[in-house]
């Protein structure tokens, strides 16, 4: 009796028992070849990854948190003037907008006026401020 596996067994163009020979036989591309013909993606790819890398790069240097110099001595200035017209203590926040700096250079000089001992951090109406060194340290 001829199944419908028989005929299609007749319609396979290559005996069943030259199929292990076949696969045995059969080359593998090789390495250049795979990536000669996916370098149509991989070039674009990596242009953007390095391109994404200098951007990142760019951005990091840009956002520094650190102040050098003459502008470090400056904001100093400025956050003691800053300080001694409001006694009750100012907000990194309120400090960065009133010298125009981002958060985390307040942040920097003012941690370091704390290890010179010329500011300390206190809580006032449940915030974290800064207060000048001997004004205001009464209880304000």
């Amino acid at each position: 009796m001829k199944t419908p596996l028989f005929f299609a067994a007749l319609s396979l163009p290559v005996p069943v028992a030259d199929l292990d020979r076949l696969v045995a036989t059969a080359q593998e591309p090789s390495m250049i070849e795979l990536f000669e013909e996916y370098v149509v993606v991989l070039a674009p790819l990596l242009i953007l990854a390095v391109v994404g890398i200098v951007a990142y790069a760019i951005f990091a240097a840009s956002r520094e948190e650190t102040i050098e110099g003459a502008a470090k001595t400056e904001c100093k200035h400025e956050i003691m003037v800053a300080m001694r017209k409001h006694i009750a203590g100012l907000t990194v926040h309120e400090i960065a907008q009133t010298l125009k700096i981002t958060e985390g250079q307040a942040l920097f000089v003012l941690e370091e006026m704390a290890a010179d001992n010329q500011v300390y951090e206190a809580e006032h109406r449940g915030r974290k401020v800064y207060r000048l060194r001997g004004i205001g340290e009464g209880g304000v």
